[in-house]
């Protein structure tokens, strides 16, 4: 064989080989995504059309081949777990966070859908560069990422301090999920409930209150450092309470504007600097609630020592 011929049989093998090798690279991230995960922090996830199966949580991937800088995907804090399609099996929702070397820090939301114990990671959501995320939620069966982002105007290294909450639908014919806000016709119909003593349960079940601030009337103003204090009212007159630092269940009653708060249990984390106390100080002493115009919540504390202001 000469050389010439040599080299053509080499260059032939070489083609041979990458028709081979490539597809089986290339489908190795959509294999293991059809494969599903033991658990949510080794599921596949999707940004974008680039797929991220984790491993402990975390995945990293060269930018440009053999150079320094990496595209790294995380998951950001700990997964939520609740049943997400009604099948009664626990699926999870997390944040993932994404650097790719330069300045922005990318925040997303994403799901796991248990099916026969394994976990199938979604496509991920856009939340923003640089916010802070809070917590993500699983509430009747549908999650709820709460995080807050900038004000409009504000540069990038002012703090992210306005609240805002991204609840999350899922097809579940496609596995695809789309990030929606809550319309505001439900502030606009809540808005026209002033008159305190026609208040409704439905009206409290309405959407995911935030907590503002508490007033005092000795002129006393306390102000949450972040939009982490958050209460939901769900059927069967039960409620849920996130602070800045533990999770708190319970039930209440409501009668006339008359509200009760009762059997509240609480994870039992600590927290340093955590503002959970004077919350759940405010939150044992609510007798009463009432929509402004606005129609924010007004929790009226007892003796009228002050209230509690929630949208």
């Amino acid at each position: 064989m000469n050389k010439k011929t040599l080299a053509i049989f080499i260059a032939l093998l070489v083609i041979l080989v990458g028709i081979i090798v490539w597809p089986s690279n290339k489908n190795k991230n959509s294999d293991t995504a059809m494969i599903g995960a033991v658990d949510p922090m080794n599921a596949t996830y999707t940004i974008g059309d680039e797929k991220y199966t984790m491993v402990n949580g975390k995945v990293e991937k060269d930018i440009v081949p053999g150079s320094a800088s990496k595209n790294i995907v995380r998951i950001f804090g700990t997964p939520t777990i609740g049943d997400l399609n009604g099948d009664g099996t626990n699926d999870a929702a997390m944040f993932l966070q994404q650097t790719t070397g330069g300045t922005g820090i990318f925040y997303y939301v994403a799901l796991a859908i248990n099916k026969d114990g394994k976990y199938f990671g979604t496509n991920a959501v856009f939340l923003g560069d640089r916010i802070a995320p809070q917590t993500v939620d699983i509430l009747d069966g549908k999650a709820v990422a709460n995080f807050a982002i900038r004000k409009e105007g504000e540069p990038m290294v002012a703090q992210p301090s306005l609240g805002k909450s991204i609840w999350i639908k899922l097809t579940d014919q496609t596995m695809k999920i789309e990030g929606y806000e809550k319309p505001s016709a439900v502030a606009n119909e809540i808005a026209t409930t002033t008159n305190a003593s026609s208040i409704t349960i439905k009206d409290l079940e309405k959407k995911m209150w935030v907590w503002q601030d508490t007033t005092y009337n000795n002129d006393t103003k306390i102000v949450p450092k972040k939009p982490a204090f958050i209460v939901v009212f769900t059927k069967g007159s039960n409620v849920a309470i996130r602070t800045d630092c533990n999770a708190i269940t319970g039930g209440y009653s409501l009668s006339g504007n008359k509200i009760t708060f009762s059997k509240l249990a609480s994870t039992m984390m600590f927290c340093e600097g955590s503002q959970e106390g004077d919350f759940m100080k405010g939150l044992n002493e609510v007798s009463s609630v009432m929509f402004d115009k606005s129609g924010e919540l007004i929790m009226e504390l007892k003796n009228d020592s002050g209230a509690m202001r929630f949208k």
